[in-house]
């Protein structure tokens, strides 16, 4: 009888654990730095996606966490959801993503360091990684703080222990100072909001088009949009 007692009680044990290890997340995979990169652009590089060659010659594509820049090609529907968090159209956007694709190039002139867990991207070809540029800056942080990124993608804990919320918080503060500064991105959109309001307040009774309207733009954002260097630590000319 204490024999099958026994037995009774070891099975369940097992069982217990097995529900206990099924209900556990797995561990993330501890981050592998590579100080010495170089940039390796590609005609698929943008301002949050590029080849780098690794310290012991691999090359790798990475993608940035917890941002995304807009494509600096039309993806369509892509390119429209992207326009609508700066709040201008897609040929905006695709102007602004040549902008971050050209400020992610400057920031990464110098040798620079990637932290990854080699969690892919939708596949085995690109991995999601922090990147830190010569002088020890976050390009993620560098590209919200400039108006070049939007909050968005993939998240996880950052190399330095911070939780993913902490480092997201963190850039929400970086993108309401570039909003209230007017960089990037949120100085186009900062001139067409009273340009549209302007034009709903002269036109109250039009019908509105299917298609965007395309609103004039000041010299000021054209010259802006024209120079892909006149923000924060891009190198002088």
């Amino acid at each position: 009888m204490i024999s099958q007692y026994l037995r009774i009680l070891v099975v369940a044990v097992v069982a217990a654990s097995g529900v206990a290890s099924a209900k556990s997340p797995p561990h993330a995979k501890p981050f592998e730095r590579f100080d010495g990169c170089v940039l390796e652009p590609d005609k698929w590089t943008d301002g949050d996606s590029f080849r780098v060659r690794l310290p012991d010659g691999r090359l790798t594509t990475f993608r940035l966490y917890f941002v995304d820049t807009t494509e600096s090609r039309s993806r369509g529907k892509r390119s429209d959801e992207q326009a609508a968090y700066f709040g201008f159209t897609r040929a905006e956007a695709v102007k602004l993503g040549k902008v971050a694709k050209a400020f992610t190039a400057a920031q990464l002139s110098q040798p620079f360091t990637i932290q990854t867990r080699w969690r892919p991207v939708f596949g085995p070809t690109r991995y999601y990684a922090f990147v830190f540029t010569a002088d020890g800056e976050d390009l993620a942080e560098l590209l919200v703080r400039n108006g070049l990124a939007r909050i968005y993608g993939t998240r996880t804990p950052a190399p330095d222990g911070r939780d993913s919320r902490q480092y997201r918080a963190r850039l929400m503060a970086l993108e309401r100072q570039a909003k209230s500064e007017g960089r990037g991105g949120w100085r186009l959109a900062q001139h067409r909001a009273p340009l549209a309001n302007y034009q709903s307040a002269r036109a109250p009774t039009r019908r509105l088009s299917a298609e965007p309207t395309t609103l004039p733009v000041s010299p000021l954002v054209e010259a802006y949009f024209g120079n892909p260097c006149l923000v924060d630590s891009c190198p002088p000319p």
